[in-house]
């Protein structure tokens, strides 16, 4: 026995399939935003990570619903039973790693724009799930980075620049594990740090030195000895299978450099309040995005994008067994 489920709560989907409940589909409640409930829906978005499309967090004096993912994502249209709301079917993805259960949170839309943002070395904002980090990430291509773009991630993050890169790439700049025993909750895994040893540079902290040393660790032909260890930035160890491996953001940072056709080296760092006294959730979020015009994603999203797309180690495997179960 299965259901579909009316919620916009992760916790309940994840409770229920924790009881053995199998949920074949969750159908979003949409309501529109008005400056009676917008606290409120800002507030369920906030403190209890509620999915919530972005238009539905700001008030509007408009009639018209809030937006439903497009028709070409959804298994068709339903209508809730018990709110009597026309709501879109969310289109799920079976995870071929873990076999986790994905669906879209902004669209498959919002993927095709970060990655042609990443290919004009715009930044970009990405969010992980509310049940890990619960944080959003400027990433942009480290090939890409200049000191611009790196001091506008200095002014509006913790500082502590990373770079997602590819394990055989960091094998080739002699850069290991910072330590041997990751005690991390999340096993980030930090190398050691680096500064750029060519290119000009002094110190290594300025956003023009933390620039320089970006793109050469991004040049396929930089070798081990054009570094400094340790230094200012921090090289991270992103797992071969990318987001379907693992939904962090070293992963996403590798993978959209890859998918908008660059080097696998993406620049991240985790966005602050506006106080810089904590970090910046989804409502404060969609409001730097809206502010800056930056691209914005969820990692959920790039999963779905990239098993919907067959980007995927075995994906051609799988899509022949399938195609072979149909025939038969």
């Amino acid at each position: 026995q299965s259901i579909k489920l009316l919620t916009n709560n992760p916790f309940k989907v994840k409770s229920l399939e924790a009881l053995g409940v199998k949920i074949n589909d969750r159908l979003p409640m949409l309501i529109q935003a008005r400056p009676t409930n917008e606290a409120y829906l800002r507030t369920k978005a906030l403190r209890m990570s509620h999915m919530l499309p972005a238009d539905m967090l700001v008030a509007s004096s408009s009639s018209a619903a809030p937006s439903a993912p497009p028709a070409s994502h959804g298994a068709g249209v339903s209508e809730g039973a018990s709110s009597g709301v026309e709501v879109q079917e969310t289109e799920v993805f079976t995870n071929p790693l873990s076999g986790r259960k994905h669906s879209w949170c902004m669209g498959r839309e919002s993927v095709e724009k970060t990655i042609a943002a990443m290919g004009r070395g715009e930044v970009v904002i990405v969010t992980d799930d509310e049940d890990r980090e619960n944080e959003g990430d400027l990433i942009m291509a480290a090939e890409l980075a200049t000191p611009e773009t790196m001091a506008f991630f200095i002014r509006y993050t913790s500082g502590v620049l990373c770079v997602g890169m590819e394990s055989e790439r960091l094998e080739e700049l002699d850069l290991p594990q910072m330590v041997p025993n990751n005690q991390d909750p999340k096993n980030t895994a930090f190398t050691l740090s680096v500064d750029a040893l060519v290119g000009g540079i002094s110190t290594g902290i300025s956003a023009a030195d933390r620039a320089t040393t970006l793109r050469l660790l991004a040049d396929g032909d930089s070798t081990s000895d054009m570094f400094c260890r340790p230094g200012h930035i921090f090289p991270l160890r992103a797992k071969a299978g990318g987001t379907i491996e693992r939904g962090g953001h070293t992963e996403a940072s590798v993978d959209l450099c890859r998918l908008a056709g660059l080097a696998s080296a993406g620049v991240l760092c985790e966005i602050v309040t506006a106080d810089s006294m904590g970090m910046a959730r989804m409502p404060e979020l969609l409001e730097f995005a809206k502010e800056h015009d930056l691209a914005f994603t969820t990692i959920e999203d790039l999963i779905c994008y990239r098993i919907d797309t067959g980007d995927f180690d075995g994906a051609a495997e799988l899509e022949a067994k399938s195609a072979a179960t149909v025939t038969a």
